[in-house]
């Protein structure tokens, strides 16, 4: 119960570019999610373009990215046989189904045809 009471402050971990000795490197940090959604999110809307379009649905798909893994962690981790277990496995079953939906209705649409960003067909 507290990962939901407390879901809103969790953090994610992202990539970062770090320059170590005038080397670029990739690295990964946990950052707290308003920092990061809050701040890229508000920059972004003060332009709206496509190209700024393009920006968010990345950001869109960031986030059901990182919401999908602890639905399934929590609906794996109640074990079935009870009505009450199995009835909160179906919950988050159906939430978990949800947010794939969200996903692939972001990555469709950063995939779409008049998307200078889509993968050309062969």
């Amino acid at each position: 119960m507290d990962m939901v009471e407390k879901w809103g402050r969790l953090g994610f971990i992202v990539e970062k570019k770090l320059s170590v000795d005038g080397d670029i490197k990739k690295v990964f940090f946990e950052v707290e999610r308003e920092e990061i959604f809050r701040k890229d999110i508000e920059s972004l809307q003060n332009d709206a373009t496509l190209d700024n379009l393009y920006e968010m649905l990345k950001i869109a798909m960031m986030i059901e990215l990182t919401t999908i893994p602890p639905y399934l962690y929590a609906m794996y981790s109640i074990k079935p046989g009870t009505e009450i277990g199995d009835e909160i496995r179906r919950q988050l079953r159906h939430v978990a189904a949800e947010e794939m939906l969200h996903l692939s209705l972001v990555a469709n649409l950063i995939s779409a045809d008049d998307n200078p960003y889509s993968i050309p067909r062969k």
